[in-house]
Order: structure tokens, then sequence, then C-alpha cells
């Protein structure tokens, strides 16, 4: 056994520096026969619990310790100076210090990085061993800055703080100059001031073949190429897990460093108390135990929850805390209640339940839950069972824009100090590490595409999927040396922890301060703000005494609560948790697969299984949500044909029917497992969970038991040995994709309360789903197409009218102004807020003036101009945006001169410009349709007042069979029968794709105002047609349908042509839009008709005339045709300025 140990070790958690991994380093100490190693990295303890267990299964001493960076003045100071320190745990109380020590490095300290000073090491420097560092410590930077007495200063600083048995001056040496100044000087100072000397190697890598890998990742963690010059970079290839031999090679001068390491190792000897998690205290009312109230609150909640309370329920309420009690679990379910009280108390939406727990009646009783387990044959053994001790675990989905409010609470109920976030790490991932990689090689970014898109999904390693993919294989035996060398150096690096993040909804509590089981850190982010999370990753808190709870955010919650809403300001009061679950209307909706937007029933797939399906129960919507994933999806076609009466359902044997046949005899959840082995072969619940578990795992030597125990227990039940062992053998196939049907059940539960909104009220449930989707531009632009497909129409964005959030107007949906892109939800407040204290803009000086101008500025402006928010003013969007600038500082000015008491001036000319006539910018040309329309799809993603596409509408309605809408109901026999058709569209996407002989051919999103189709377009069509495939390119398609994947319909191009051209010949029509209050009499009227006779076209003039009030007349000429003529048409808007615009159809 080697005499030498490792005690400055940096792991791949001193994040993008360290490259080892915790598994390997601890396989390396035993293949080089040492006995300890320590674990220090960068100012934090993230691995400690990993490093611990694994160097313990291992038969590896740990010493668990960490390199420190301590600034020379006070760690509450912002100064840029800092030091290395090597601290060493010697034992528990050690390893609490470390924790401490660690924990406000980041809380208190951190300036670029987490800091300590010397009061702090005063206060936690019990039970720790200190180690001088490397050439970064203070004492050999004094050393190298020649300042020697400061030096000995601080190396007796350090003994005198630790004991002359706990401080060491650290000796490394790896071929660095500096090294060889400050090794010279160390030993000097050992020897006057009788301080031992510790040798140690500052290994970041393995092995001294992964040196130019490191280098690599060096580059990755700074941003840098590995050509740049002036960049970090370690000065030689030494930074190593050496073996004892190397090491005593380098050190062989000074025996006594080398041994002290061993003398180290035996003085730390930490043994971790890993007491699984302990319960906050949860005060009761005087004259209560926990248990006595907690039956209390639940046996309230009972008599609420059900109207008739039966015995069968009063038993199950029985045994059910019965067992929460027997495994000590009664404060759990306090704590869950009661910040769900508090949610439920302050109008913050809760889901009905999300995994297992959904199967308590004391959790539904509490209303941690919201859906009922009789109801739905719900297991609570399932969820908690006696003969399976574990902690309960409750994740609760919250509405998604309140979930804070209640992670805040508990905070205050708590303490802040006793509640944390949790830490998560971010891995270097395959393609990711590859792309890094390759940036920092410099190798072209095309190429590092070309590699990255060859490798695929499955596979858990590089090495895998190398083997997996020839492509990949080939690059590795025949590729550049550039590409080996970066196969190489990623599988190295992959996998390799590269940032931390915080857990999106895990809060750990503690019954003490969080740092007294577990250290804590400081993620920064810009966007976000500072948050504290813990050092150890989630699933390592409950072993060190944290109890640990999600809180999650629900989108869908969020999106029926804004539903619900929206009803209530038009005086419909809905309680959604007692809506009827057997509504006809809700069961058509899901038979019809029209579950666009319904809580995981939204896919095409999906929706076709529905259609098939016809759901008239909603145990068959709960059964749909567990079959549709991988695995079970298999049993679809079954499940559908046996309920519908077109397969026999089969049991395997009579008493397996009560248990399957609300699953047409196909198992489908977990539960049924468990109820098989119940009635089958006398399982309790309990043992019957733990069978599924087994089941789960796999280990053939226990399922080779439960076998004869099934097996014995059917015999006694009268079953024969054959048809138990068959039942069994489908069970174990059943583990491989079985669904908790508790976590079905209520999640089903939810998208029927959506459909229930869906189906009764749709633009109210639209208009929630649009708000739900601010911010995703994508999202927003196909619900909008499908809600003017279902007839829903949304009207365009208005500085007036429109809210923060979408709006129900008039049974029409009201654009949001936060779902325009560039406009946030700051200046969407500020807007709303400054209409309702000023009562409504009346032009947009007026908007100007009562708005904060810091918070809305000129882009966000434009933004608001090009999407037409300001139309209702009269003002044209050109003139707005042309004057801009003018009016800003207008505005400006007035809000000024407001400020400071004068204002006068202002206020009359704005009073004065209240009236119609007066406001500028109402008798100027607009934008041109297309243009206009072409900044709508911009600032929104799609058109909202019209489309380009309406210009062509009597060609299109004379030529063209089909519309993207009708397109799609088309019913073509089978395949192989294609259909001829004509249809007309704008390209609004197109993408190209290569065959495998290298042939071009594309895809292309073709939208009208009905919605979209996808256009198939061929090689030869390609290549005769690819120039119209641009954005916004009016086509005219000669095509022909075929089936396609899920019985859709597939458009295939045969003939695309310029829709422009073709329709200039099919022109017929002049319309003439006239602004009425423009008119001075009748004459202007018969002027431009005398003007129309002079010229004498072909087309028909139409003129629409808009009076005050805002309505429209229609008057058809009989007598003047108006010529197909461009020019006249800019003639006649310079000089009639009553028009404000033309179009020919």
């Amino acid at each position: 056994m080697s005499d030498f140990v490792h005690l400055h070790i940096h792991t791949e958690y001193s994040l993008l520096d360290g490259m080892i991994k915790i598994k390997e380093l601890v396989k390396k100490t035993k293949e080089l026969g040492m006995s300890a190693v320590a674990m220090t990295d960068h100012g934090n303890m993230f691995g400690a619990i990993e490093f611990y267990r694994e160097c313990v299964a291992n038969g590896i001493k740990p010493i668990i310790g960490s390199e420190f960076y301590m600034t020379s003045g006070s760690r509450f100071d912002k100064e840029k100076e800092r030091f290395h320190l090597i601290l060493l745990a010697k034992n528990h109380n050690g390893y609490k210090n470390l924790i401490k020590l660690s924990s406000y490095s980041y809380t208190e300290g951190f300036y670029y990085k987490p800091r300590i000073d010397r009061e702090l090491l005063e206060r936690y420097k019990d039970d720790l061993i200190c180690l001088s560092a490397c050439i970064g410590g203070e004492v050999q930077a004094a050393i190298l800055n020649k300042d020697i007495p400061h030096a000995e200063e601080t190396a007796l600083y350090f003994k005198n703080l630790f004991g002359s048995d706990s401080f060491y001056l650290e000796m490394q040496y790896h071929r660095m100059k500096e090294e060889e100044i400050v090794i010279k000087e160390l030993a000097a100072i050992s020897k006057k001031l009788k301080i031992p000397l510790v040798a140690t190697n500052d290994a970041h890598y393995l092995s001294k073949s992964d040196a130019t890998t490191h280098d690599a990742l060096l580059c990755i963690g700074t941003k840098k190429l590995i050509s740049d010059t002036n960049r970090m970079r370690f000065s030689s290839d030494e930074f190593y897990f050496k073996s004892e031999e190397e090491m005593f090679k380098i050190f062989k001068s000074f025996p006594s460093a080398m041994s002290n390491t061993k003398v180290i190792a035996d003085l730390c000897n930490v043994k971790l108390d890993l007491p699984g998690p302990i319960l906050p205290e949860f005060e009761v009312p005087e004259g209560f135990t926990k248990e006595t109230f907690l039956y209390k609150i639940a046996e309230e909640g009972v008599y609420k929850k059900y109207k008739d309370v039966t015995p069968e329920i009063l038993a199950r309420l029985k045994m059910e805390t019965g067992v929460i009690n027997d495994m000590k679990f009664p404060g759990y379910f306090l704590i869950v209640w009661d910040f769900i009280k508090y949610a439920r108390d302050n109008g913050i939406w809760v889901g009905p339940g999300r995994g297992s727990g959904a199967g308590s009646i004391v959790a539904y009783a509490l209303g941690i839950t919201n859906i009922d387990p009789l109801a739905y044959d719900l297991l609570f053994e399932r969820f908690l069972n006696i003969e399976r001790v574990s902690m309960p675990d409750f994740d609760i989905d919250f509405c998604k824009e309140r979930r804070g409010e209640v992670m805040d609470y508990v905070n205050r109920k708590y303490g802040s100090d006793r509640v944390s976030q949790i830490v998560t790490f971010g891995k270097m991932k395959t393609k990711s590490v590859i792309r890094d990689v390759g940036r920092v090689m410099e190798i072209p970014l095309g190429r590092i595409n070309q590699i990255v898109k060859l490798i695929p999904e499955e596979g858990k390693l590089l090495a895998d999927k190398i083997e997996m993919v020839p492509e990949l294989k080939q690059i590795v035996e025949n590729g550049t040396e550039e590409e080996q060398k970066l196969i190489f150096m990623a599988k190295k690096l992959e996998n390799l922890n590269r940032q931390t993040g915080v857990h999106a909804c895990g809060v750990v509590i503690g019954k003490e301060q969080v740092i007294e089981y577990v250290p804590l850190q400081l993620v920064k982010d810009e966007k976000q703000g500072d948050t504290i999370t813990t050092q150890f990753p989630g699933p390592q808190l409950e072993d060190c005494g944290l109890v640990k709870m999600d809180f999650l955010g629900l989108i869908t919650l969020t999106l029926m609560r804004d539903c619900i809403e929206l009803l209530q300001k038009q005086g419909i009061t809905l309680d959604i948790d007692t809506i009827p679950i057997d509504d006809k209307k809700v069961f058509d909706l899901f038979s019809r697969g029209d579950t666009a937007a319904i809580f995981q029933f939204e896919s095409p797939g999906m929706q076709k299984h529905l259609k098939g399906l016809k759901p008239n129960k909603l145990s068959d919507i709960i059964a749909m949500n567990a079959l549709y994933r991988p695995g079970p999806l298999q049993f679809i076609e079954t499940f559908i044909k046996r309920k519908n009466g077109e397969e026999k359902i089969i049991y395997d044997h009579p008493c397996l029917e009560p248990v399957l046949n609300e699953t047409y005899g196909i198992m489908v959840y977990q539960e049924q497992v468990m109820k098989v082995s119940q009635v089958m072969a006398g399982y309790s619940l309990g043992s019957a969970d733990i069978l599924r578990r087994a089941m789960g795992k796999k280990k053939a030597e226990e399922m080779q038991k439960q076998l004869a125990i099934f097996v014995e227990g059917a015999i006694k039940n009268g079953i024969e040995k054959s048809v138990a062992e068959t039942v069994f053998k489908k069970m174990e196939e059943f583990a491989n994709y079985g669904f908790n049907k508790s976590h079905a059940a209520a999640y089903s539960y939810l998208a029927y309360q959506c459909g229930y909104l869906k189906a009764y009220y749709p633009v109210h449930f639209m208009a929630a789903v649009l708000s739900s989707e601010r911010g995703n531009p994508e999202k927003i632009s196909i619900y909008v197409k499908y809600a003017k497909e279902q007839g829903i129409n949304v009207l365009q964005p208005d500085v007036n009218k429109s809210d923060v959030k979408y709006t129900v107007e008039e049974n029409n949906i009201r654009y949001a102004l936060n779902g325009i892109k560039g406009v946030g939800e700051t200046a969407s407040a500020n807007i709303v807020e400054s209409r309702i204290k000023c009562g409504g803009f009346k032009h947009f000086l007026d908007f100007l003036k009562n708005i904060d101008l810091r918070i809305i500025n000129r882009s966000v402006l434009e933004i608001l101009i090009k999407t037409g928010a300001f139309d209702s003013f009269g003002q044209k969007r050109r003139w707005i945006f042309e004057s801009l600038d003018e009016l800003i500082k207008e505005a400006q000015l007035y809000q000024n001169d407001q400020k400071t008491g004068q204002g006068g001036l202002f206020d009359i000319v704005l009073e004065e410009q209240s009236t119609h006539e007066t406001i500028p910018g109402i008798n100027v040309a607009e934008w041109e349709d297309n243009l206009r329309l072409a900044y709508e799809k911009e600032s929104i993603g799609f058109f909202i007042t019209g489309n380009p596409i309406d210009k062509y509408r009597n060609f299109i309605r004379n030529n063209c069979q089909y519309n993207s809408k009708t397109i799609k109901e088309i019913v073509i026999p089978g395949y192989g029968t294609k259909n001829n058709i004509t249809i007309a569209g704008l390209v609004d996407t197109f993408k190209e794709f290569k065959n495998e002989n290298g042939d071009t051919w594309a895809k292309a999103m073709i939208a009208d105002n009905h919605g979209e189709f996808e256009l198939i377009i061929y090689k030869i069509q390609y290549s005769q047609f690819a120039s119209l495939l641009k954005p916004l390119q009016p086509l005219f398609i000669k095509a022909y349908c075929r089936k396609g994947h899920n019985d859709s319909v597939q458009v295939i191009a045969d003939k695309i042509i310029d829709l422009k051209e073709v329709n200039e010949a099919d022109i017929s029509e002049m319309h003439i839009y006239i602004e009425g209050t423009e008119l001075a009499d009748v004459n202007d009227l018969k002027l431009l008709r005398n003007d129309l006779i002079s010229i004498a076209g072909s087309l028909k003039a139409i003129f629409h005339i808009k009076t005050e009030d805002g309505d429209e007349y229609l008057i058809r000429s009989k007598d003047c045709l108006a010529p197909n003529d461009k020019e006249v048409v800019r003639s006649f808007l310079d000089k009639y300025s009553f028009i404000y615009d033309i179009k020919m159809l």
C-alpha cells in the first residue's frame, strides 16, 4: 500500500477547469495502491457527497476539502486581490465548518469568486487542516514578490490559528520556474518557524496525455481559441494524478513532505451523518398532537368533499391516517396542506394532483389533491406503503405566474435561512461538446454542423454513437488529423459538468438552518437575478437531513384561471371544480379530435386516436393518456377496437375481469398489476407494490422468487399453475410500459376541465390560450390561425382597447399588447395604466403625453405603429412613423413642463387637437398594402388587418377549387390515389432538402385567409419553379393530393405560377375608397366620375364611402369604366385628398 496520498485534486466540479470524474479518480487511486485521496475543488463543495460515497464504496478513505479563495482584507470589500488556501476536514465537526465557510464565501464574500477572510476563518477554524496551497497562496505570493517577512508573518498566522500539527506549507513542482523559487524559500521558512512541509500535485486531469484536452477545456471556459497567444494556459503537462514513484522522484530531497501526506490522511476521519429527511416542526393548535390534528382536518375535509360519507370512506380515512402516523409522516402532510391552503385562500390556482399522491383520500380531504381516489379506484399503497418505507412525495402544480408567491410564503413560514432552492448541473452533452471543441480548434462551422448532424439521439456516449453511425466511424478511422483530434477530445470532455443552474421547481426545507446540513452557493443570473441554492444536487439533499418539495408552475392552470376571469368580466360565474364529468358536449369535442390547446391531448397522433376511440366517459380519456406513450402505444389499436366492439375482450381468468374491465382486458396501469396480484395470488396491496417495483428493476433472482410466491398464492386460490405463470409473464412485460393511474387520472381530469371550457366558451378559452403563449410568436401564429378556422375573429392591437393579455370583445378576441414582439410586459402595463388614468387616448400625441417614455421607447413605439395599434385614432401609420421624432420631442417637452408646473400653452394646443378635423396625419397617403401587411407580419408574426392575397380574391374565387381549410377535408380512398386540384396562397416558409442522389427538393408552407397547408415540391418541379419560392410570394398552384401519414392529405406541386401575372389578366374591378368627411360636397364625386369617363377603361368602378360614424356605403357606377393602369391609380391618390385607397380586383 502506498504511503503517499494526493491532497490537492480538482475534479469536474471545478467547473471548466478540472476534468477528473469522481468515479475515474477513485478507480485510479485504487489502481495506484493509495489508501486515501482528497477532493479540493475551487471555491466549492459541489461533489462532496458523491465523492464520499464513491470512496467508501471502494474502500478508499475520502478526505473532504476545498481550495478556498481568500481575500487579504474584508470579504465585504469589493477588491479583486485574492489568494488560494486549502482546507481539509478532520472529522464531522470540521466538515460542518467547511460547509459554513463555503456557504458564507458565496452569501457574504462573493465578488467575481466566492471569498472568505480571516474573520470567517477564525470563527470556523476548528477541526480543519490548512495547506498553504499552490503559488496562488498568500505565503507563496509573498515569496514571489520577494517579501519574505510577509511570507513568514502569514505562515506564522496560519500556524498559530490552526495549531502546529494542522498547518502545512505546501510544495508543488510542475516544471515552473516560480515553483523552484517557492520551494527553496518554503524549506527555509519551514526550518525557521518549525512548520511542516507537505508535497502535493495540482491535479486537474488524470493522465499526462489529457493535458491537450484540458487545454481545450480551459479555452471553452474562457471563451478563447487554442491558437490565442494571450490567454490563460497551464505552463506544462504535469498537472495530472501522479503515482507515488513520480512524486518521490520530484520531492526526494524532502522525504518528510512526502510522508506528511499520510500523516494528514490519518488525521482526516470524516464519517458523514446522512440521517435522511428530518421534518421541520409544524405547530398545531393547543390540545392537539400532529396526529390528532391531521385526523381532525382530514375528517372535516371528507365531510366537505362527500355528500354521503359511507363507512367505506371512513374506513379508508382511518387506514390511511394509521399508516401515515405509523410511518411518522403526519408533519409532512400538514406542511403540504398548509402551503396549499395558503395558495387556495389567496386565489392561487392549484392542480388536481400529480403522481401517486392522487391515490390518497387524506390528500383529497386536505385539498392537496382534487380528484376522488375512490371514484377512480386509485390505490393509497402505490403512494405510501408500510412495507416499503420511503418519504412521501407530493409534487404540486401551481399557476405558473403565481408559483413564486407560494415559495415566498414557505420562506416566511419557516424562515429564509431554513429554506433554499436547489442547484442543478448542466452537462457538456455530445453535440454541444463537439461544437465547443470545434470552435476552440477553429474547425469551420460548416464542417462542425455536418458532423453534429450525423450524431443520433440514441446511445449514451459518443463512443456508442460512433459504433452506430458508419460515417462517424469513418471520421474516427480515416478523417483528417484535426477531425480525429476533435472526436478524441470530445469523448474525453463529454458529460463533464459545465455550469450550475437553479432547479426549476425544487425547494428544500430544514428543521434547522440549511447550512447545518449542506453548503449554499450563489447562482448569478443577469435576467433572473442572483439566487441562493444548495451546493448539493436534489437527490443528495434528503439524505443530508432536508425535506424536498417540488413547486411546479403549470401554464395550463394559468390558462384556465385567465379563461374563468374573462368569463367573470362578462358576468358569467363558473366553478370549474364542480362541472359534470359526464358532459356529452365535452366528449364530442374529444371524439372529433378537436383538442388543440387541450393539456396533454393536442398532438396530431393523439387527435387521430381520439377520433377512433370516440371516448364517452372519463375513464376512456384516462386510459388514452396512459397508453399514448412509448411502449404502451402498441396496444392503442387493440384498446380502440375492444372499446368499439370490433374485437372480443378476453380475460386469462374470470377473477381478472373486475380489475381489467375498464381497460377492456388490457393492463394499462401499475395499480392493475397490484390488484391482479391481490385477487389472483393473495398479495396484500403493500407487497403487491413491492412486486411491481421489483418487476421494473428486472432482477432475475428476485423475479424467480416472486414468481414462486405468485404461483403458490394463485394455486391456493384454485387457479391453475399454467394460468398463473401466463399472467405473471404478462405482468413482467407490462413493467416495461405500465403507467401510474393516479397521475393519469389527475392530469386527464385537468384535460377534461380544459375541454369543458373550450366546448362551452371557445372564444374565452382561445383568448386565454393566446395569453398563455405570450413570448412564443410561433405558437401565437398557430393558435390565431386555428381560432380563425373556428370562426373566431382576432381583432388588431389597439392602445385604447387592448389589455396586457388577450381579452374578449363582443365575441371576438382582442389582440394583447404583450403579444406583440418587442413590447414587453412592463411597457404593456404602462400603456394600460396610463389609459385608465387619463380616461383613454384621444390621438397619438395625447398617447405620448400620458405614457412613460422611459419605458415605452422609440423602438417600442415603432413596433406599435407597424402593428396598427394606433389605427383607431384615424391617423395614418406612415405619417405617425415619419413624424415620430418630432412628436416624441413635443411630448417630452410637455411632460417636462408638467413636472415644473408650467403647462398652459400645451394644454390649449392639445385641447384644440382633440377634434377629428384638427388631428394631423389623417389626410395623408398610407403605406402601400404590401408594406403595411409586411410590417404587421414582422411585428406580430402574421397578417391581422388583411392579407396580401386579398387583392387576388376574384381570380381565386373563379379559378381555385380549394383553400387551405377545405383541402384538408378531401377524402382520398387509399394510398396511390391522386386528386388533381388548383389552389392559391402566399409562401410563408420553405425548406430545401437533398435526396439520396443529391437532388434538391423542397417543402413550403402556403398560407391564405383560411390557414395554411404544406406543399411538397419534388426535384423536377423544384428545378423549374425554385425562383418563385420566396417569402410572401403569391402563387397559383396546380397540384395533386394523396394520402399521407396518419391519413393526412399531402399536396404535391405539379405546376407553380406567379399569381400576380395570371391575376392581371383577370382584373375586372377598381375599388375606390373615399373618406366621406373629406368631401366638400357632391361636386367632388362628380369631378372624379368625369375623370374616369374621360379616361374610358375596362374595369367596373365601385366606390366605398366611409361616413363620420364609421359606416361604409357601396356605390357601383353604371356608366363609367376605370382603366387597368397603376399610373392612373397613383395620379388619383395625389389629386383627390378624399381618396385614401384604390384596389384593383
